[in-house]
């Protein structure tokens, strides 16, 4: 049997936006290594200059 980890917000890691204008807390995302490297991501973004 498979265990289940809960996720709290705190333990969610902050990423900047490469453009500078905000930043993504990463929930989850299929398989693959670094930014480019994924199909789909669930996250939560903040966004602190329009463009």
């Amino acid at each position: 049997m498979s265990s289940v980890k809960v996720w709290r917000a705190a333990d969610y890691i902050r990423m900047p936006w490469k453009n500078g204008g905000g930043s993504t807390e990463e929930i989850t995302r299929d398989a693959g290594q670094g930014l480019e490297g994924f199909g789909w991501r669930l996250s939560i973004a903040d966004i602190a200059e329009s463009g």
